[in-house]
């Protein structure tokens, strides 16, 4: 089903708070247990897939089981993060996955996404995140 996400961030870095919005279209296909959202931004392809019962997320950059990054309450998942510049070590530890609604099967959800970030074990950002998808018509 085709479907556009909303991704709302607020990111604190230091003192400073740095807020954007990024709307994309993308395609939402249920897997059984979990729902698996494809999509492209800035030419790069991601994947969120989503574990309602779970209240888990994970997160998947250009088709790179390497780029992978699960996000469940309490856990703190490092990986090697490909950027423009370089990879770089970082590590998300998740404060919280809450799912406001899920319609998944209407192409309807939105969900919380609360962590700290690190790199080389030291926090560099606090950062919540807002997911929210909707159907698109045709």
């Amino acid at each position: 089903m085709k479907v556009k996400i909303r991704l709302k961030s607020k990111q604190k870095i230091g003192e400073e708070l740095d807020e954007f919005t990024i709307e994309e279209k993308g395609v939402l296909l249920n897997r059984g247990k979990s729902y698996l959202l494809s999509y492209f931004q800035d030419n790069i392809h991601h994947s969120l897939e989503f574990f309602p019962s779970e209240n888990k997320l994970v997160m998947m950059r250009n088709w790179k089981e390497t780029q992978r990054v699960e996000y469940l309450s309490g856990i703190k998942w490092s990986v090697d993060y490909e950027t423009e510049l370089g990879v770089m070590p970082l590590s998300f530890d998740t404060k919280e996955v809450k799912y406001l609604y899920e319609e998944f099967s209407a192409g309807r959800a939105e969900l919380r996404l609360s962590y700290l970030l690190y790199q080389f074990e030291e926090m560099i950002a606090e950062t919540e995140l807002s997911i929210a998808i909707f159907p698109l018509k045709g």
